[in-house]
């Protein structure tokens, strides 16, 4: 049998850790960034865990791992 294609979709938004935890960038930080608070914005910058429920969907989706 041959080997499994990874999602493209996945290997853009995500990463997995050496620990097994999945993170993304946070999502709203693309546009409108006049209206939100500066507060808000510092809080979306950087990467952010993916809860446990949506761990295994990602990880069935990206089969042999994402650096």
């Amino acid at each position: 049998m041959g080997k499994l294609k990874t999602k493209s979709a996945i290997k853009k938004r995500f990463k997995i850790k050496k620990n097994g935890t999945v993170v993304a960038r946070c999502i709203g930080k693309r546009h409108n960034l006049r209206k939100k608070s500066t507060k808000l914005k510092k809080f979306k910058s950087g990467f952010h865990v993916i809860p446990h429920c949506d761990t295994n969907l990602i990880k069935r989706c990206a089969r042999y791992g994402i650096k």
